[in-house]
């Protein structure tokens, strides 16, 4: 099994979940609010179908296809 880590920093507007989703996947919040809907989305293991539930520090976000993030602060 290959665990590929890469650490990066970026600026979003807001701790939500579509903000923070096309931030880490460079797509827009409407293509990341579609993603949440179509429950393509994980945040700690749980299937988010909010776009307005609020990202913090330790939490894990998985996107099919697109990957898997830790947020650090």
């Amino acid at each position: 099994m290959i665990s590929l880590k890469k650490e990066f920093t970026d600026t979003v507007a807001s701790t939500r979940l579509d903000c923070v989703v096309a931030s880490l996947c460079s797509i827009s919040r409407n293509t990341a609010t579609e993603m949440i809907n179509d429950k393509r989305v994980i945040l700690n293991s749980f299937t988010q179908q909010k776009a307005t539930v609020k990202v913090s520090s330790g939490d894990t976000i998985s996107v099919r296809g697109k990957g898997k993030y830790e947020i650090i602060s």
